[in-house]
C-alpha cells in the first residue's frame, strides 16, 4: 500500500480488469491445468492434458507460437533470470526443463511418476515438485527438491498421505 492512497480511493479503484479473453477452441475437448509467463517474451505456456504438449501462445492474441511434446503436462515454473521453463511430466515422472529462447529441452529430472504441482522458492532458488502416492499404490507421497541452478533433485521428501495436490511456499520464513 502506498501512504498517497487514502480509503475513498480504495473503494472506487477496480481490484482487476480484464485486459484480453481469447479462444483456443482449435484443441478440442480437454482440461488446462496450468500457466506461466515470460513477460520478456510475451508467452503464455499452458498445459492443456489432453494435447499432450505444452502451447507456449501470444500472451495477446492467443496465436499459438510453438509446441513442447511433453506426455503428460502439469505445472509449470518460468525462471526469467535463467531464461528456463520447468515443466512436470506425469507420465514419465520427470520434470523437463527448457530454453526459453528455442525451446530446447536442456535438461530432464527424474522423480516417481504422477509429477505434478509445482513450488518455488526464490530465496534458494529451489523447486518443489509432488509426485507419487495413490495413481502409483503408495500409501505416501513424495516431494522433491530442484536445485534450479544446477538443475539436480537435492533431497526427496516422503509425506504420508495418498495425494499431494498443490503447496503453498511462506516468502517470508524459510
Amino acid at each position: 500500500w502506498s501512504s498517497d492512497v487514502c480509503s475513498s480511493d480504495l473503494s472506487t479503484s477496480e481490484p482487476l480488469r480484464l485486459v484480453n479473453t481469447f479462444s483456443l477452441s482449435q484443441l478440442g475437448p480437454g482440461n488446462f491445468d496450468h500457466f506461466a509467463i515470460d513477460l520478456k517474451r510475451n508467452h503464455l505456456f499452458a498445459t492443456p492434458e489432453e494435447a499432450k504438449a505444452v502451447l507456449v501462445l501470444n500472451a495477446n492474441s492467443g496465436a499459438m507460437v510453438h509446441q513442447l511434446f511433453v506426455d503428460r503436462p502439469h505445472a509449470l515454473f518460468y525462471r526469467s533470470d535463467t531464461d528456463r521453463l520447468y515443466v512436470s511430466d506425469g507420465i514419465d515422472g520427470s520434470v523437463r526443463v527448457f530454453d526459453g529462447g528455442d525451446f530446447s529441452q536442456v535438461a530432464r529430472i527424474s522423480l516417481l511418476k504422477d509429477a505434478d504441482a509445482m513450488g518455488y522458492d526464490i530465496s534458494k532458488k529451489t523447486l518443489y515438485v509432488a509426485s507419487g502416492g495413490k495413481d502409483l499404490g503408495q500409501k505416501s507421497s513424495h516431494l522433491s527438491v530442484i536445485d534450479t541452478t544446477t538443475n539436480k533433485n537435492i533431497q526427496d521428501i516422503e509425506i504420508d498421505g495418498e495425494t499431494l495436490e498443490a503447496m503453498a511456499l511462506d516468502t517470508y520464513r524459510p
